[in-house]
């Protein structure tokens, strides 16, 4: 199994770590039309979300958060060794500054 370093999960400064205010993009699915989330998409959307005071998103696309000037993080389920391999690979493909694995389900004996 190969080992993925994130060494600069920081916000590029010599400040010491805080906690940072991400989207979680899962939450904008399925909302109701009542609902006072941002109806944009694309480009827009990542804007809308920075404008909202996000510093970052987790999931979605990994490049249109960057260019709205948010941070990009993401996050996957792990079962098995060969699925951990493979979160590994998508967080360095995409050059998350951070990733959450879910591991396991928690009904294991």
């Amino acid at each position: 199994m190969q080992q993925y370093v994130m060494s600069n999960a920081n916000d590029g400064s010599n400040n010491p770590p805080r906690l940072a205010l991400y989207l979680n993009m899962g939450t904008l699915n399925d909302l109701p039309e009542w609902s006072a989330a941002p109806k944009a998409e694309g480009k827009q959307l990542y804007e809308a979300i920075k404008a909202a005071g996000y510093e970052g998103v987790q999931g979605g696309d990994p490049n249109l958060p960057r260019e709205a000037g948010l941070q990009y993080a993401s996050s996957g389920r792990v079962n098995t060794a060969e699925e951990a391999d493979k979160l590994g690979q998508h967080l360095a493909k995409t050059n998350a500054i951070a990733g959450t694995a879910h591991l396991a389900w928690g009904l294991e004996d």
